[in-house]
């Protein structure tokens, strides 16, 4: 896809990621994205929620988004879910993700704080001005 082309439409399902004793197991997980977009998904999401992104170390979420987008090049879009505690590090991990070719980034509010409205805003802003793809912002502001 070229730079503004990307349209959020259909049905992204968020990956586990397996996991050997080397890290992230690359036969598995390009079969489950195999197996996810041959199943009708329009996109898929390496790294959300279901990823267990928060367990996982900054280069193992770099090796899922390197899979992931080699896997779906050409067939689906990627929404990488570049989320991590510390807005450098998000920064940082959609950079990578978006070298790797993917279309956006899946970014969630910090987490384990308690932000103010405010800190949240200048949390994505600051990964929106550093940023080469649209980011979608996962939050649950009360």
């Amino acid at each position: 896809m070229s730079e503004g082309e990307f349209r959020f439409q259909g049905a992204y399902p968020a990956l586990v990621t397996p996991f050997d004793e080397n890290g992230v197991n690359e036969e598995q997980f390009r079969g489950l994205i195999d197996y996810v977009i041959k199943a009708g998904a329009t996109g898929i999401v390496p790294c959300g929620t279901t990823g267990e992104f928060t367990s996982m170390k900054f280069e193992e979420k770099v090796e899922a988004f390197r899979i992931a987008c080699d896997a779906a090049k050409g067939q689906v879009p990627v929404l990488a879910g570049t989320g991590a505690a510390y807005t450098g590090d998000v920064i940082k991990l959609t950079r990578r993700a978006a070298e790797f070719g993917a279309d956006a980034a899946l970014v969630v509010s910090p987490y384990f704080l308690k932000p103010s409205a405010k800190e949240i805003f200048e949390h994505y802003e600051k990964i929106a001005n550093n940023s080469d793809i649209p980011i979608f912002l996962y939050t649950s502001l009360r």
